[in-house]
């Protein structure tokens, strides 16, 4: 808060996106930029009545671990980071990054569980080699992983 250093914090988003402010308690951030944050922090002091008009300064010092977990039959099973900026990456960008696959590995039967907003999971099986079989081109249809995803290489059976 411009001008009022009582209220000036640091905090951490908790995992729901919440924060606690002075004087006007829990704020809800979650899925709002910066600008739409600074906005909703800005009413919630107008609508208590301490301020007139609050000039309200967020900034993000630190932005949490974004990533994907690569396990199975590749060859660098890993924890994959993922930019900030993008949200997502590519499922054969990710594998390509664990090293690729090895020569026990099922290209065609790429299991990836994710969690629904709810909290649920999602298992999906992908057919990698299909995207590979394009004469190595890697199109926007490639299968975009999220954070959090967890891509299982299982191994092909002879």
């Amino acid at each position: 808060m411009f001008n009022e250093p009582d209220l000036a914090t640091t905090q951490r988003l908790s995992s729901s996106g919440e924060m606690t402010l002075p004087l006007i308690g829990t704020v809800s951030l979650a899925g709002r930029t910066l600008r739409e944050a600074e906005k909703s922090v800005r009413e919630r002091y107008l609508e208590a009545g301490y301020f007139v008009n609050p000039h309200v300064m967020l900034s993000v010092s630190e932005y949490g671990e974004q990533f994907v977990t690569i396990l199975g039959q590749v060859n660098r099973p890993d924890r994959i980071p993922m930019s900030i900026e993008s949200g997502s990456i590519g499922l054969v960008e990710a594998i390509t990054q664990a090293g690729g696959f090895t020569r026990l590995a099922r290209d065609d039967a790429v299991q990836v569980t994710r969690q629904t907003a709810t909290g649920a999971e999602r298992h999906l099986t992908i057919d990698v080699r299909a995207f590979l079989g394009r004469r190595g081109r890697v199109g926007s249809d490639e299968f975009q992983l999220q954070p959090g995803d967890v891509v299982f290489v299982p191994e092909r059976l002879f």
